[in-house]
């Protein structure tokens, strides 16, 4: 007899999940960018994904979590105190999953309207901005590349590279075209 094994959802995961009207409210507002839930019971919170990834990390996905309506239920912030600020959301950008070595974002949020502003902005312009940074400060430290405004189709066109800057400009101009 073939087992059915359904898929992981908040509805089997978190089943006690207090604001799973939420969840499906955020899933629903993030459906234009591809968002998927990835909940799993093994983990504090439920959270929303979009993998995001590249040759050298496939599995690099952009997170969102989101804790427990009632801050009592939450496992990171069951004994906040009065007066702290209760960061309900945490948006994530990692490439490997549980590499903190590998992120590129980790930002906490209040409300549901931050982390959609935050998303919105992510994909019309801030993640390009993160990336410039990001590229000016390698190419700053690479000394045998003496063009320090040239973009990364022209560093690995035109410069003799070590494996390593290969792997960094490939990779960088692939999150670049996303």
């Amino acid at each position: 007899m073939t087992q059915v094994i359904e898929q992981r959802s908040i509805h089997n995961q978190f089943p006690n999940f207090d604001d799973k009207e939420g969840f499906n409210n955020l899933l629903n507002k993030l459906d234009e960018h591809d968002f998927m839930d990835e909940c799993w019971h093994n983990e504090a919170m439920p959270h929303v994904a979009k993998i995001m990834g590249t040759e050298k990390y496939p599995d690099r996905a952009l997170r969102i979590w989101m804790d427990w309506q009632d801050h009592q239920w939450s496992e990171l912030h069951h004994d906040l105190k009065e007066g702290q600020t209760y960061y309900r959301f945490n948006i994530h950008l990692q490439g490997e999953y549980g590499d903190d070595s590998t992120t590129e974002i980790n930002k906490d949020f209040e409300t549901m309207e931050e982390v959609l502003e935050f998303v919105d902005e992510f994909f019309k312009s801030k993640y390009h901005s993160l990336l410039v940074d990001q590229w000016n400060e390698w190419l700053g430290k690479q000394g045998n590349i003496d063009n320090k405004e040239a973009d990364a189709q022209e560093v690995i066109t035109c410069y003799t590279l070590t494996e390593d800057q290969k792997e960094f400009v490939t990779d960088f101009i692939e999150r670049w075209e996303q």
